[in-house]
């Protein structure tokens, strides 16, 4: 396996509401973007959900569309905005932190990194 395939992400976009402005969902995708590459990630795909935090992931359609990607291309990482984005509540949270575990991928949180405004 090259370098290039084990820096390979997923970026998950989540957000609450449906009042979101396509536009500001494409921005932040594009931020989302940028940031990976900025930090060595060649990001593969690209997923959405209008959903609450409170909603268990493993739930949302487009977390289960990237569970299924995640399993045929085993990405290095899954990159989001911020920690919340995956789930409010602390089950949803350690859930998908240890399904990644598990599958030996790292959870990249943006904000975190100081990468986004």
């Amino acid at each position: 396996m090259n370098n290039q395939e084990e820096k390979r992400a997923i970026i998950y976009n989540r957000n609450a509401t449906q009042d979101i402005k396509a536009n500001r969902m494409a921005e932040h995708e594009n931020e989302l973007v940028a940031f990976a590459k900025q930090h060595g990630y060649k990001p593969v795909a690209i997923y959405n959900d209008i959903a609450s935090g409170n909603t268990h992931p493993f739930k949302r359609r487009g977390f289960k569309e990237l569970v299924k990607h995640v399993e045929e291309s085993k990405p290095a990482a899954i990159i989001v905005s911020d920690y919340a984005r995956i789930g409010r509540r602390m089950d949803c949270f350690l859930s998908v932190h240890l399904w990644l575990q598990v599958n030996g991928i790292k959870l990249v949180a943006a904000y975190s990194q100081g990468g986004l405004k």
